[in-house]
């Protein structure tokens, strides 16, 4: 009889959910039965993606990116974050008792997880990029990070195992024999498209940062020459795309949709979420990557792939496109990071076998 799958996905912003799709696809694939879950724009993302799979709401995490300072954004907002991972114990103990999964996998919750599954835990971040304050980094590493992944029965990592890597330090080395490193994930794919436009702005993340990004992108139009396209980032929004001589706003786009936008795009302007790089590497597309204001993983991403040569980096607060053309990396090579996804057909083979 076929595996029962739930997958979980966290609700800051649209990575975690978006990533989450090759797992889908690799799962129905191998004839699993699955069952999706989350909140806030990531539930609304599986439900625009996954209309015909049932889908359960979790807890809200809403976290907010106000202060600059990632530290501070985690002090404030941790009693927040237990409380949302408290209550996700508590649905999942109610979604178990109906559906009786055999596995869970969880894509960053906490609290997505029961004795009576086999449970995975998917997370690039086996180390938080924090400050380096021996205690700070001790106690959301080693206390909080490391002691939630292993309530887990294994941590899939969505990068490559050698040292020409995506993530860096973030993820390499593991932290132990339950690690396994699965490969990128990205749902896009390429597909041949004529150039139709010189900019796209491709916005994600949490808010109050997505909108400030994006008012600062509008306020760099009249520096541009050529067709512009900005995809808001905003799933389940109703509004229909704008479109002035030059400028064409959308809230949203679905696979397919995104694929053919940046293959038709000249240059790209996006957050340095780990999942856009995901998805722009095997699209072997380079990008100007604009980091969150406080969300140290970026930041270290941006800086970390800039040296590399694969991409460029500008801050939020010193955006300047007035010479855009040349802030973009010439030719990068993508190569060793496009590996095809045998790792991961692989993962999802053992786990629906075992």
């Amino acid at each position: 009889m076929s595996k029962k799958v739930l997958v979980a996905a966290l609700d800051w912003g649209l990575g975690h959910a978006s990533r989450c799709v090759p797992v889908i696809e690799q799962l129905l694939a191998q004839d699993a039965r699955v069952y999706l879950a989350s909140s806030g724009a990531a539930y609304r993302f599986f439900e625009q993606e996954y209309p015909d799979l049932p889908l359960f709401k979790l807890s809200l995490h809403n976290f907010k990116y106000w202060s600059n300072h990632m530290t501070i954004n985690m002090a404030l907002q941790w009693p927040k974050i237990v409380r949302a991972i408290i209550r996700d114990r508590y649905l999942i103990r109610q979604l178990m008792e109906q559906h009786h999964f055999d596995i869970i996998i969880s894509d960053n919750r906490f609290g997505c997880y029961h004795p009576n599954a086999y449970n995975i835990f998917i997370t690039h971040q086996l180390y938080l990029k924090l400050p380096p304050w021996p205690l700070v980094n001790w106690l959301f590493n080693q206390q909080l990070n490391h002691r939630f992944i292993r309530r887990f029965d294994t941590c899939w990592i969505p990068d490559l195992a050698k040292a020409q890597n995506l993530s860096g330090r973030l993820s390499h080395p593991p932290f132990g024999k339950m690690s396994r490193y699965i490969g990128p994930l990205s749902r896009l794919n390429a597909v041949e498209t004529p150039l139709k436009y010189e900019y796209l702005f491709l916005l994600s993340g949490p808010e109050p940062q997505r909108s400030r990004l994006e008012a600062k992108l509008r306020q760099q139009i009249p520096l541009l020459t050529g067709k512009i396209l900005l995809v808001q980032g905003r799933a389940g929004a109703t509004e229909t795309g704008k479109k002035l001589t030059n400028f064409e706003v959308v809230p949203f786009l679905k696979g397919e949709d995104i694929s053919r936008a940046i293959m038709s795009s000249r240059y790209i302007i996006c957050r340095s979420g780990y999942s856009t790089i995901m998805d722009l590497v095997k699209l072997q597309k380079t990008a100007l990557l604009i980091p969150t204001p406080g969300q140290t993983e970026q930041e270290y991403l941006a800086q970390k792939l800039s040296k590399a040569g694969l991409f460029s980096t500008q801050t939020q607060k010193d955006i300047d496109l007035s010479n855009a053309p040349l802030l973009f990396v010439e030719s990068p090579d993508f190569e060793p990071f496009t590996e095809s996804g045998a790792h991961l057909a692989k993962a999802i083979k053992d786990l629906l076998v075992r």
